[in-house]
């Protein structure tokens, strides 16, 4: 049996993102500084991966504890 991989719409995917945001740090990525994340999307990036991206980018480096 053959699985076939469908892409998710960049809207799919953003809110994928957002629930692992929400249950890593307790935010949406709403809540956050300003990523992007249509360019993530473009690069064909799982949300796991945008995850991890917008964790060292932006969450990390802006923890103060």
């Amino acid at each position: 049996m053959k699985i076939t991989k469908v892409k998710l719409t960049f809207q799919q995917w953003l809110a994928e993102v957002d629930a692992i945001c929400i249950q890593n740090v307790g935010l949406s990525i709403h809540d956050l500084e300003d990523f992007l994340w249509a360019d993530t999307y473009e690069k064909n990036r799982t949300p796991a991966q945008a995850y991890k991206t917008f964790y060292n980018k932006v969450i990390k480096p802006s923890m103060f504890f």
